[in-house]
């Protein structure tokens, strides 16, 4: 989406809408301005911004690796006007660049293409291109700095020679496979001057290199000239290396989306979680601490913070179950979980919560099964197979998203990977119902709870796969 004035444009594949913004921040009416954009394949995002012209530039991606597109607008720049009309090819052979921008001084239109798959752990190069009007930029039969590829076959009337001949190459590569998806420079006032003018860019991650690379917010240093001259990490970490046994990388976390906020500090999102990171500069917004000694003090009186709620010392079950029917572990819910957690041990007045979890997954980590969430303390108890909608009207509870972005009990259903998965059956005892919106996630219900925990407890339950 993209906003000029009052107005937010928005796509979707094929559509482009707009809608002017009201006072309160909801929206008007709906119209649509355009619905013949072309089919996506494999690349469906589709990004766009307002740039110095007052033109509105849309990166629309290819449909395949590395073949001839039929529709001349895949793999390319669009421009169009300001009000969405007209559109036409600005430039071409960009495989996917969907995080462009505009350098604050030069002007420069910088733009972060994806390079082809299936050529091996470092080819092909991240690209990082200065795109011009009726330039071609390589894709699909040229990479990096002039390499030719030996497949698809070029329209008749060129060589691959030819296409190379005919194309820009790009100013800086980086690190095959990152997948930067959205780019932003930096112009705010909260950050240290030397990062003032240079862009950010949020490196997905890859799916088919080893080692992965990506999974980190990084940066990218213009000199005066506006001219990229290095990428390096700036927010990093979400790549674990040996997650588990006999698995040796995982992730907890995916970017997907960098801006920067009015305030000067970065908003990032994070769409394997659900939510946006914020990052700020200075002794006016430090990280938050737990401090042990206030918890220990705080556990001799009964927790009252979400922070110490990990220092309560909440009994923990062990039970086992084995087979290749996941609903197997259902009877443990039915004959443990109600009766751990609704039998007294927290009194009547409190509010309940399950989490239902699982940190032996690859990723994301912990894997979150089961969220539910204001419990009535009246409840008998739980079961799998509860209906797959947020409103349990019966226990007055409302259920969250899980992982697969369904709403309701999801497994537990170990991946074949050989490996013992410890699920994580958690309860917690409130003081308070939570305010939650509809389809809340596992960092939402978190967040919720900070402050409002009187005790938890756990049962965890071992599921495994039989080798037949």
């Amino acid at each position: 989406m993209a906003i000029r004035g009052n107005t937010m444009f928005f796509m979707t594949i094929r559509e482009l809408y707009r809608a002017p913004i009201k006072r309160d921040g909801t929206l008007g009416k709906i119209t649509l301005i355009d619905n013949t954009f072309p089919d996506a394949g494999q690349h469906p995002n589709r990004t766009m911004q307002f740039g110095p012209d007052g033109k509105l530039y849309i990166s629309v991606g290819s449909t395949t690796n590395a073949a001839n597109e039929p529709n001349e607008e895949n793999a390319t720049m669009i421009i169009a006007d300001f009000n969405g009309r007209n559109r036409k090819v600005f430039a071409s052979g960009l495989r996917n660049t969907i995080g462009f921008g505009w350098h604050p001084t030069t002007r420069r239109f910088i733009g972060w293409d994806h390079g082809i798959d299936t050529l091996g752990d470092d080819e092909s190069k991240e690209e990082i291109n200065e795109i011009k009007q009726g330039k071609r930029y390589g894709w699909p039969f040229v990479y990096e700095m002039g390499k030719l590829i030996d497949h698809p076959l070029p329209p008749p009337a060129y060589t691959r020679e030819d296409w190379r001949d005919m194309s820009q190459n790009p100013l800086l590569l980086h690190t095959a496979h990152s997948a930067g998806i959205q780019m932003a420079f930096y112009t705010g006032r909260q950050f240290p001057a030397q990062y003032r003018n240079d862009a950010f860019i949020a490196l997905r991650g890859s799916w088919n290199r080893n080692p992965p690379s990506g999974y980190q917010l990084a940066r990218i240093h213009f000199n005066r000239a506006g001219r990229p001259v290095s990428v390096t990490p700036f927010i990093s970490g979400f790549l674990l290396k040996n997650p588990a046994p006999k698995v040796p990388w995982g992730h907890f976390a995916r970017l997907a989306g960098v801006a920067q906020h009015t305030d000067g500090s970065l908003l990032v999102s994070d769409d394997t979680n659900n939510i946006v990171y914020r990052i700020a500069y200075g002794t006016k917004h430090p990280a938050p601490h737990v401090n042990r000694a206030r918890c220990a003090k705080a556990h001799q009186r009964t927790a009252r913070s979400y922070e110490c709620a990990e220092h309560n010392r909440g009994q923990v079950r062990q039970v086992q179950a084995h087979g290749n029917d996941s609903d197997q572990l259902d009877g443990l819910q039915q004959k443990h979980l109600a009766g751990f957690a609704l039998d007294g041990r927290a009194t009547r007045r409190e509010i309940l919560v399950l989490m239902m979890e699982d940190p032996d997954a690859r990723s994301p980590k912990p894997f979150a099964h089961w969220l539910v969430a204001n419990i009535s303390p009246r409840a008998k108890g739980l079961r799998a197979g509860l209906p797959m909608n947020e409103m349990l009207p019966a226990l007055g509870a409302m259920q969250g998203s899980n992982h697969t972005s369904t709403t309701g009990y999801f497994g537990p259903k170990p991946p074949a990977d050989g490996i013992t998965h410890r699920y994580n059956f958690q309860i917690f005892a409130l003081n308070t119902r939570l305010k939650l919106r509809s389809g809340y996630n596992r960092q939402a219900l978190v967040d919720a709870m900070r402050g409002h925990v009187l005790a938890k407890g756990k049962i965890i339950g071992t599921y495994k796969r039989n080798p037949y």
